[in-house]
């Protein structure tokens, strides 16, 4: 395995690892990384030490214990690094430890999870979840957000607005409201209008995302997976959240009075059915079990994943195909807010999510192809003239983390990736996964793959065995983390430090200062595609964020983008999630191969199902 990974001049060279001599090959490859140690939580713990205290190293507790770590075991050798900030503030040690644990328990509650479900002792928390939610808000600063931006809706924001809080004010079961919110049309604000009118009125509100990164628009905002504790595996039509009745995630559920669940395009429909059916079960018969629901997102943008499907299969996968659906009241947004420094940018984008714009007929390859000529979009003629567009100050981290290549295929991504990390100054680090298969020895049909085999294998949302970075630069997480704490799926983070067993990053956060942040190496399981084995590969979750998918980009706004269409985008909304990442045309470079490039302007495909909009 070393050798595979290593070339070496002696046996010497081969057993010799920053500075240190190991005993035995073993050893020097679990120092590497490249096989899984039994003392990997206790190192990346101790390691983090160095530099977290209390509050850091919970949050890194809880990012362990949730890919699960043994966090009884580890609770009783870390506790008083745990709970070392209220060990300074308290006399009384079991009180601290108490506290610390209180302090975890809510950060997994983010998470769907408690303290019994991960192994480790009950806490005495005289709080309840009902009693937190209600205790959070600050009412004078909550009417002041509304008295800046109630005025300020338009009329379609506020046909909406009324809808909703008259509907909260007179007690009335009011239909499920969807706000149909392209890009820029102000969908965030409104919500997060209608949810701080709400608390003012004293009503308790649940905001939750499809994505973790959407949930952070909303303060107190998770994923409505978490939140509900929906499966995973949305295979199932019949399935029921996993929820204790007498639990006090359910009785929030019932106490409250509102659900906002942005992005609701993205899920798949057995969720939002599934928490139908549960909240029907909880609750009373009526849909949603009587409570407000209010839907946010945009059906021109990117539909639910369906692995291996086509475009029957991701058409009966959308919310607009469940049966539910037929009992929405549907709002639309359509005066461009965002972008109102450039409206004809706006329009056009709109054209594209509504198929509505006008095509032209070239040949391709040998065949006809209808395409979308690109004339609000500056061309360039090279991968380095892109680069150059867009990472002009590649060593300003803030400037580089609202800025991305935007691209549809895998190896596009990481080669700009790699050519970006080259141009940042600094020595490059190379953080190398442990890799191997599951192993059932009851199973009689189960696959092995050696381990050199195993380095090369990908899947979607699995980091690659070879994670090259260096201090400075910018990296997105793939997983969620810690939702209390930010570390959310496509959140990006800078790297200050890194070693085998962590990476201390600084969080970064539109209007909140960076904070200091500890990553470990968690555990991924996935079947790659065409292969009957099962891999378990232990690696950072974190991939480079110079260039990203259109799906990771979708719900940011960014300040620059390059738009690297060399391979034809492949599903609906690519297009169009693309180009509405910016507010201008005068942020977007587009490079396309020369045969796509006429008369100076890109003609691109443009993939749209009409049935979802």
């Amino acid at each position: 395995m070393l050798l595979s990974r290593f070339p070496a001049n002696s046996y010497a060279d081969l057993l010799s690892y920053n500075g240190q001599q190991f005993s035995t090959f073993q050893e020097a490859a679990k120092a590497r990384g490249l096989v899984d140690d039994e003392n990997e939580y206790n190192e990346a713990i101790t390691e983090a030490s160095t530099f977290q205290t209390g509050h850091g190293l919970r949050q890194l507790f809880v990012c362990l214990i949730t890919s699960g770590a043994p966090a009884k075991v580890l609770w009783e050798d870390f506790k008083e690094l745990f709970a070392e900030d209220f060990l300074d503030k308290m006399d009384d040690r079991e009180k601290a430890f108490n506290a610390a644990l209180c302090s975890i328990d809510r950060k997994l509650q983010m998470h769907g999870k408690c303290l019994k479900d991960v192994g480790l002792p009950e806490a005495r928390d005289e709080t309840t979840e009902i009693g937190r939610e209600q205790a959070r808000w600050d009412t004078l600063e909550l009417q002041q957000f509304i008295e800046k931006w109630l005025p300020l809706l338009t009329p379609e924001q506020s046909a909406v607005y009324s809808y909703v809080i008259e509907g909260l004010e007179k007690g009335e079961s009011r239909k499920p409201a969807f706000v149909d919110g392209p890009s820029g049309t102000g969908k965030t604000l409104l919500l997060r209008l209608i949810a701080a009118k709400a608390r003012v009125l004293g009503k308790i509100v649940l905001c939750v995302a499809s994505t973790g990164i959407a949930a952070l628009n909303y303060e107190g905002g998770i994923t409505a997976h978490s939140m509900f504790r929906i499966p995973v595996d949305t295979s199932d039509p019949n399935a029921y959240c996993d929820l204790s009745s007498r639990g006090q995630r359910a009785e929030l559920i019932k106490k409250a009075d509102l659900v906002i669940w942005d992005e609701i395009p993205m899920s798949h429909k057995h969720s939002l059915e599934t928490v139908d059916r549960t909240l029907q079960d909880l609750i009373t018969s009526m849909p949603f079990g009587s409570k407000m629901m209010v839907f946010g997102g945009d059906h021109r943008q990117i539909p639910p994943v369906v692995k291996g499907g086509g475009k029957i299969d991701i058409l009966r996968a959308s919310v607009k195909f469940s049966i539910l659906w037929k009992n929405v009241q549907i709002f639309h947004l359509t005066a461009a807010q965002r972008d109102k420094e450039d409206p004809e940018y706006s329009a056009f984008v709109l054209s594209i999510g509504e198929d509505s714009v006008e095509k032209i007929r070239i040949e391709d390859e040998g065949e006809g192809k209808d395409v979308v000529p690109l004339h609000m979009v500056e061309t360039v003629d090279s991968v380095e003239e892109l680069i150059q567009f867009v990472y002009n100050e590649v060593d300003n981290e803030e400037t580089c983390s609202r800025r991305a290549i935007l691209s549809g295929t895998n190896d596009n991504i990481d080669a700009l990736n790699e050519l970006v990390l080259d141009k940042l100054p600094g020595e490059r680090i190379e953080l190398l996964s442990a890799d191997s298969c599951v192993t059932d020895k009851a199973d009689p049909d189960n696959r092995f793959a050696p381990t050199e085999v195993l380095h090369t294998f990908t899947a979607p949302g699995v980091p690659q065995h070879r994670l090259l970075i260096k201090p400075g630069c910018v990296c997105i997480l793939i997983r969620n983390l810690s939702f209390s704490d930010g570390l959310v799926n496509g959140a990006k983070v800078v790297i200050r430090h890194a070693t085998n067993r962590i990476v201390e990053a600084d969080l970064l956060r539109e209007g909140v200062q960076p904070k200091r942040v500890s990553i470990p190496r968690i555990l991924f399981k996935f079947q790659p595609m065409n292969s009957a084995v099962t891999a378990l590969r232990r690696q950072f979750p974190l991939r480079l964020a110079y260039s990203l998918t259109f799906n990771k980009s979708q719900g940011q706004t960014l300040e620059r983008i390059g738009l690297d269409l060399r391979s034809d985008v492949f599903c609906h909304g690519q297009l169009y999630v693309a180009l509405g990442r910016v507010r201008n045309r005068q942020s977007i470079r587009v490079l396309v191969p020369p045969n796509r490039a006429i008369n100076g302007t890109a003609a691109v495909t443009n993939v749209v199902y009409p049935e979802l909009l």
